[in-house]
């Protein structure tokens, strides 16, 4: 039951927002927020792409998420190594609580 209601929370709003995407202009002015679209339309996405230089956004946020995995992942083996092979004063700690 718990699960469920996590789904719901977590769902929802995703739903509504692409939902909510697909209304058109005059839909969205007039209609209920959270009903379901009249008619589905893709002219705001056209749109998003067009006008709103989405496409090179996207690129951006992909570039700096994987310069930023990157450097995680080299940094966390760096520390994992640090940990594992040169000791120091509570290194046994540290792996016995990990």
């Amino acid at each position: 039951m718990l699960i469920v209601l996590i789904v719901v929370v977590q769902v929802y709003p995703l739903a509504w927002l692409f939902l909510t995407s697909l209304r058109n202009e005059h839909d969205f002015a007039t209609g209920d927020p959270f009903a379901l679209p009249s008619s589905i339309s893709f002219d705001n996405y056209v749109r998003a792409f067009q006008t709103g230089n989405l496409g090179q956004n996207i690129l951006n946020s992909f570039i700096v998420t994987m310069g930023a995995n990157l450097l995680i992942v080299l940094l966390g083996m760096m520390a994992a190594y640090a940990l594992q092979v040169l000791g120091f004063r509570f290194s046994k700690f540290v792996r016995a609580s990990s």
